[in-house]
């Protein structure tokens, strides 16, 4: 298959569609459910930011180190930006817009 093509597919928010039918069974409101995935976007900044980083730090290693170094390294940067993504909307006026 095409990369392009493949990218575009893997893109299809297939995942979240489970979340949203369970919600949807267990009475959640449209609203509640809107703002699940309006929270669950912007979690998805962070998943971009990691997998660039596993990719960058991949390009940067050797062969033999394989993809584990690479790996801790972006989950070390994940976790720093995690962190400063909560405090940045637990203490900002965004907070209403989250769960």
């Amino acid at each position: 298959m095409n990369p392009v093509l493949a990218s575009i597919w893997w893109s299809f928010p297939l995942s979240i569609i489970p979340s949203m039918y369970f919600l949807k069974q267990t009475g959640k409101s449209n609203q509640y459910i809107s703002k699940f995935l309006l929270t669950t976007t912007f979690a998805l900044i962070l998943l971009v930011i990691c997998t660039f980083l596993i990719s960058y730090y991949l390009k940067q290693s050797s062969e033999k180190e394989g993809i584990v170094p690479s790996i801790l390294k972006a989950s070390g940067w994940w976790a720093i930006c995690s962190t400063v993504f909560y405090f940045t909307i637990a203490y900002s006026p965004f907070k209403k817009y989250f769960m």
